[in-house]
């Protein structure tokens, strides 16, 4: 993401654009950090996605929470909590691309499904570079 130039390692140009995409992250994890624990609760959590402009179920964000709140005592570390962030505004950029509409619902085949954009999300591809199965 931050090499650039594809070299297998980042210079310090890169190095400098990835210690400020860090502390952005930082910046909103100690914004919704609200009791200052160091760990986004899930009340801290939804509110939060509220914040970034998604309108998802209790059931929903708590599903998600649970996904990358390791720790089991309600409370994701900030490299969990920038972690599901990216991979939810992955999702939603891929979605975006099949609502043409913009109503919030999509139609796909089970093969477009399967073969397509969204399967790296559930760990596994059936397309690209020869691979097969999860990866």
């Amino acid at each position: 993401m931050f090499d650039a130039d594809k070299s297998g390692s980042i210079n310090f140009d890169e190095f400098c654009g990835l210690w400020g995409f860090l502390a952005a992250w930082r910046s909103l994890f100690d914004r919704f950090d609200a009791d200052r624990s160091g760990y986004i609760s899930l009340s801290e959590y939804s509110h939060a996605l509220t914040a970034f402009g998604y309108r998802l179920s209790s059931t929903f964000v708590n599903l998600l929470y649970r996904t990358y709140e390791k720790r089991g005592d309600d409370s994701m570390s900030f490299d969990l909590f920038v972690q599901s962030c990216i991979v939810l505004k992955r999702m939603t950029d891929v979605f975006k691309r099949y609502d043409d509409d913009r109503d919030g619902y999509i139609t796909l085949s089970f093969e477009e499904f399967l073969t397509g954009e969204f399967s790296p999300f559930f760990g596994f591809s059936f397309v690209g570079e020869g691979k097969r199965g999860y990866g």
